[in-house]
């Protein structure tokens, strides 16, 4: 692993989690493309933002469809967290808490 390799992975990952953040919700109330992020030519698009000779700070969210954003802001409950449980007939129980990151 090299400093060159390192940064490259991280800036990958910025790159996801820039998506993440724009993207992750409950599609049954807000349209989500994710065919479209998962498409190998959106991933190869989205790397041409990564910089090959310095490190890029802040990455904005792709845009995989063309159509906009989804506009989580409007969400009585807030656009960062959300939770959900299950139980099933065996009493196993499971509960889920996704927070995003803030700026």
């Amino acid at each position: 692993g090299t400093p060159f390799h390192y940064q490259r992975v991280i800036d990958a990952l910025s790159l996801a989690f820039a998506d993440r953040e724009a993207y992750l919700c409950d599609a049954d109330w807000e349209y989500v493309p994710w065919r479209d992020l998962l498409d190998k030519n959106y991933a190869k698009e989205r790397s041409l933002v990564m910089n090959l000779t310095h490190a890029v700070m802040n990455f904005p969210p792709g845009n995989p469809d063309g159509s906009s954003q989804p506009d989580l802001t409007t969400s009585e409950e807030g656009k960062h967290t959300t939770s959900f449980s299950i139980l099933d007939k065996y009493g196993n129980f499971l509960v889920c808490t996704s927070t995003l990151q803030e700026e």
